[in-house]
């Protein structure tokens, strides 16, 4: 019995280091906050076509929406925010549910579903031809923080191509702000996609126009 008593007390230090290291291990997760992140989409809003005031159109052209061109400081899921004109951080837990690229393509092709401009978009990997491509780049998608207000910025550039020579038949170029009513992303996502289907509708009117003026797709 004294051996057994003996073998258990030079044992003891060891199992209660053990003891220890296990409860010091649990107490560390514990205090360790876990990042919720959040996750925002740019999404096509409901809209009207009568309320549009957009001239109609009787042409059966076809349209296909080419991949859009990002800024490489914003190509990336996680939401830009630029303090300074020069430095841009990210936010951890604010991100994109898609890459801007995919994201941005999407809204541009549900509007021109939407609004009934061309008989029919084309999807990109269809061999069908075109009469019109539809292309786009993003200079600036971001929030800037500015005189204790959050503000959020889209920059773009939107193009109506002739599919045969690549040339600029109507482009429409915006650079927009609009500050957030609230210090923080609740309404970020909301604010920029209204935004943006302002900047499409501009844009639309504009294609309206030229075939109303010419009556004919891009020259061959």
């Amino acid at each position: 019995m004294s051996c057994w008593k003996n073998s258990l007390v030079k044992k003891s230090p060891g199992l209660w280091l053990c003891f220890g290291l296990v409860a010091l291990l649990l107490l560390l997760g514990c205090g360790r906050r876990t990042v919720e992140r959040h996750y925002y989409l740019l999404a096509l809003p409901e809209f009207s076509l009568d309320s549009l005031h957009l001239s109609p159109i009787n042409a059966a052209f076809r349209v296909m929406v080419v991949p859009v061109e990002v800024n490489p400081p914003f190509a990336q899921r996680h939401i830009a925010s630029r303090s300074r004109p020069y430095e841009i951080q990210y936010f951890v837990q604010h991100q994109w549910a898609a890459i801007p690229e995919t994201m941005l393509a999407d809204f541009i092709k549900s509007y021109f579903a939407r609004s009934k401009t061309f008989a029919y978009n084309i999807p990109l990997e269809y061999t069908t031809e075109p009469d019109f491509l539809i292309d786009s780049r993003l200079q600036a998608l971001e929030v800037i923080p500015s005189g204790g207000k959050l503000v959020a910025h889209l920059a773009m550039s939107l193009y109506l191509l002739d599919r045969f020579k690549g040339r600029v038949l109507v482009s429409h170029v915006f650079d927009r702000e609009v500050p957030l009513k609230h210090k923080n992303l609740n309404e970020f996502a909301s604010v920029l996609s209204r935004l943006l289907l302002n900047e499409l509708i501009r844009f639309d009117r504009d294609i309206r126009q030229y075939i109303a003026k010419t009556k004919a797709p891009a020259t061959q």
